[in-house]
């Protein structure tokens, strides 16, 4: 398997594993099962454990793929993984971790809830970091320039 195969690969798994957490973290709350709840919670933090060598190997590949560039799109990429890991670390897993604990202990209240829109908003922050330098990936692969930095840019 080539390097770029590998990236591309881990880049589509990393992003529908992270869409599911969040659909299950959102989902599950239809229901209003607290035992469901804690289903969840837990089975998200063996998600992170599964997650966490796959971003790994997404990081290491990318990082050997642009090796020295300075081109503008590389760079790019490289701010966004920053906040990428950044947010994992000390947003994402700290808030997986209390979530668990909180769901487990039955104590589904206010910072429960509050901890929950935290965590689903820094996966959606997460999300949307991935999706652009996914886009930025491919028009890099295909030779071309990256699109200008920004949501609003054209894909």
């Amino acid at each position: 398997m080539t390097l770029r195969r590998l990236h591309f690969l881990a880049a589509i798994w990393t992003m529908a594993w992270i869409t599911g957490l969040v659909v299950a973290t959102l989902g599950v709350e239809l229901t209003g099962d607290p035992a469901a709840i804690a289903l969840v919670k837990r089975g998200v933090l063996f998600a992170i454990v599964l997650l966490a060598p796959v971003m790994m190997t997404l990081g290491w590949a990318g990082r050997r793929l642009a090796g020295a560039s300075r081109a503008p799109g590389v760079l790019r990429k490289k701010r966004r993984v920053l906040i990428l890991s950044g947010n994992g670390v000390l947003v994402l897993i700290p808030c997986a971790l209390a979530l668990d604990r909180l769901a487990s202990a039955g104590e589904i209240g206010w910072l429960f809830y509050l901890l929950k829109a935290v965590l689903v908003a820094a996966a959606c922050t997460n999300l949307t970091l991935l999706g652009l330098n996914f886009r930025d990936g491919l028009a890099l692969a295909r030779g071309a320039p990256a699109p200008e930095a920004g949501l609003a840019a054209r894909p």
